[in-house]
């Protein structure tokens, strides 16, 4: 059995993906005719995943700033590969901030805060060059990786942040339905957090006072 595709298809296969024609003519008559159907359906499901990034980083133009190399970069399959391999970083560095920080830390957040910190991809080529154990080539991503630490860092301490603000929106305004508002002398903490053992004498370890009682009345 030969399979349905001829030699001619499949050079035109592999040129539609990107290979120049004397490579692919060169590929398509090392590869017998009873594995030109599955050499086809590769190249065919490449062909899609490339187009599904594109439109993605199309979409999402800060996503595409953090991991696109420079259009004068290597070549179009070099830049490829290497934005592909940057955006699974980015996404698996947002499935583990999200799970350790209790919140959504979304794939756009950790690629502005790498931009915002100068860590997206071309900021690592042009600091480190094209040295594959330092920067993007193959699968090493060492400087990336560390940029990358940072921005989820900073997300991080941003994530934590805005939790912190609803938390106490959310005890003022409980609070406030009482007819009390946060102690100034503990800041609400009651003296357990910020003096262990001991009990803020402004709210008795309440959190909470009547406005006239507080310091600043």
């Amino acid at each position: 059995m030969t399979g349905t595709i001829t030699r001619d298809e499949l050079v035109e296969i592999f040129v539609a993906s990107g290979v120049e024609r004397q490579y692919a003519e060169t590929a398509a008559d090392s590869i017998p005719a009873d594995h030109r159907d599955a050499a086809a359906e590769s190249f065919r499901s490449a062909q899609v995943e490339k187009d599904a990034l594109r439109a993605r980083l199309a979409a999402d133009p800060i996503l595409c700033r953090a991991v696109c190399p420079a259009r004068t970069w290597k070549d179009a399959t070099a830049r490829y590969d290497t934005a592909r391999g940057a955006v699974r970083l980015v996404e698996a560095a947002a499935a583990a901030a999200s799970k350790e920080a209790g919140g959504d830390v979304t794939v756009t957040a950790i690629a502005q805060a790498l931009i915002d910190l100068g860590g997206t991809v071309q900021d690592t080529i042009d600091t480190h060059g094209d040295d594959p154990r330092l920067v993007m080539w193959g699968k090493s991503y060492y400087a990336f990786r560390f940029r990358l630490r940072d921005a989820i860092e900073e997300v991080n301490t941003d994530v934590r942040r805005e939790a912190e603000r609803r938390r106490i929106a959310e005890e003022d305004a409980r609070w406030a339905q009482q007819g009390l508002v946060r102690c100034d002398r503990c800041g609400g903490a009651g003296g357990h957090n910020s003096w262990p053992g001991w009990v803020c004498y402004g709210c008795d370890g309440r959190r909470a006072v009547r406005p006239e009682d507080n310091r600043g009345h």
